[in-house]
């Protein structure tokens, strides 16, 4: 078995049109079918004109009754729209997958960032409690002056230390988010996660130790190996046409185009799942410290299992592609239709069947490939999903959070910025210092606004009701 050897593309693999970005869709070339259905496309093309010099130049007149357009036609029709209709759901749901997967990311990150908290001892619940009677019955609480003692001062530096073990590893959890996100998308593209650049400062030292994860790329060339054996151990010559064959079978797989060579001995294993692993331990850990209550652990984890669940999704779509069968049938029957078309029309419009050949193949074939592009959106094809994008803005996003610590409600809600009555005057600051509980309940209150409002309309009625008193009196004595 022969070894291969492959580089990682590091960029992203969506095509770069913003050089095109102003023309019309009738003149753009990246990111079309064009240049993958050209070639067969002129090939049809040069098969019809020599059909119609072979008609019109001489005796010989190859021809098939016009009956056989709309029969056959009808038939193209229906295969290429199932074809792409299935092509598109499965291209629909990856990403769908993917919005459910950024969702749990989302998730866990503002459960660890913000839920995860030290468990306080029972002296620091009364010193707290102490310290809200203070702040609530609105007394100064005397600072001492006296040094503190040697074990206070030890407490304080164990909490220090508990809290800095604690933000670390947040920041490790939340960056092996980032790289549960980057590993599966090396992963869907049947990559080795743990010897990319992109990925290696998000998952540590992890390395897979886990049985059962082999190369995927290694299990189909070891099946081709054997198949090919078997091939060659039977007694009958091998003929043009399986030469022919195995020349196909060879193929790469759609999520594999763009690739130039692969190492099928790279430990390609599930990455994702185990990173998921270490996630499942963090929270686990996280409860039996009794820094996280367990409703709040229960829904961390079962994000956890959103993420597996989305894994699954895109699994399916990468390990079971659409029918051989129905494939090869496809291809077949728009290749007999193009071949075909030539012989229909060149006996009614003559030389007119070329051009008329190369736009009807141009559109079927290009239609076909569409579908093969789309079937499988997780590989390098310009039209595949920006799988690099959105994990950059995976990890845009969560550093974003990280770099502020996590809000409280007293810097927050009880500044001087913040005046969440409705006529903006008194901040929520002096509400909770100088405001009673139904002071601040009646600012708060529908009633009182709609009776503000009725007020400030009474006021101006009686300002009406006076001009028009005076313009009465007015008119009186003009009339005398």
């Amino acid at each position: 078995m022969g070894t291969y050897k492959y580089q990682v593309k590091e960029k992203c693999q969506q095509v770069d049109t913003s050089s095109e970005d102003n023309l019309p869709y009738l003149l753009r070339w990246k990111g079309s079918v064009t240049p993958n259905v050209i070639f067969q496309t002129l090939f049809v093309t040069a098969f019809a004109a020599a059909v119609a010099a072979v008609y019109i130049k001489t005796d010989i007149k190859p021809s098939i009754p016009q009956t056989f357009i709309p029969v056959l036609g009808f038939v193209v029709g229906l295969l290429l729209t199932y074809r792409t209709n299935t092509a598109y759901d499965r291209y629909w749901e990856g990403r769908r997958a993917w919005s459910s997967m950024v969702v749990a990311i989302r998730n866990l990150t503002r459960y660890i960032w913000v839920g995860i908290k030290r468990k306080k001892s029972d002296k620091e619940k009364k010193a707290n409690e102490e310290d809200k009677k203070m702040k609530f019955l609105k007394k100064k609480k005397e600072v001492k002056t006296e040094q503190k003692s040697k074990q206070e001062t030890d407490e304080k530096i164990m909490i220090e230390e508990e809290e800095k073990e604690i933000l670390i590893e947040k920041e490790s959890a939340i960056r092996l988010l980032i790289g549960f996100a980057i590993a599966v998308k090396h992963y869907l593209r049947e990559e080795e996660g743990n010897d990319c650049k992109d990925i290696k400062p998000f998952i540590s030292d992890i390395k897979s130790s886990l049985p059962g994860f082999e190369n995927l790329m290694a299990q189909d060339a070891v099946e081709n190996a054997s198949e090919n054996t078997i091939i060659k151990n039977t007694p009958r010559g091998e003929s043009i046409w399986s030469k022919i064959i195995n020349l196909y079978n060879d193929r790469k797989k759609p999520h594999q185009r763009g690739k130039k060579e692969v190492d099928i001995d790279s430990p390609n294993h599930n990455l994702p799942l185990e990173i998921s692993i270490y996630l499942s331990d963090y929270v686990t850990t996280q409860l039996d410290e009794g820094r996280v209550s367990v409703p709040v652990s229960n829904s961390m984890l079962q994000n956890v299992n959103t993420l597996i669940e989305c894994l699954s999704s895109f699994e399916r779509i990468l390990r079971t592609p659409i029918p051989l069968a129905y494939a090869i049938h496809l291809s077949q029957t728009v290749w007999i239709y193009c071949l075909s078309l030539p012989f229909q029309l060149v006996a009614s419009v003559g030389w007119s069947t070329i051009p008329i050949v190369f736009f009807a193949s141009f559109i079927l074939l290009g239609i076909e490939r569409i579908a093969a592009e789309i079937e499988n959106p997780f590989g390098y094809d310009p039209n595949d999903l920006d799988l690099d994008g959105f994990c950059r803005i995976i990890e845009r996003e969560l550093k974003t959070i990280t770099n502020h610590p996590p809000p409280d409600v007293d810097h927050w809600v009880f500044n001087d910025k913040n005046r969440p009555f409705d006529d903006h005057k008194i901040s929520a600051l002096y509400a909770r210092k100088n405001l009673s509980f139904d002071e601040v309940r009646s600012r708060f209150s529908v009633k009182s606004i709609e009776e503000e409002n009725t007020d400030n309309e009474n006021h101006v009625n009686d300002k009406k009701d006076v001009k028009s008193e005076n313009e009465i009196t007015i008119d009186v004595k003009d009339s005398k």
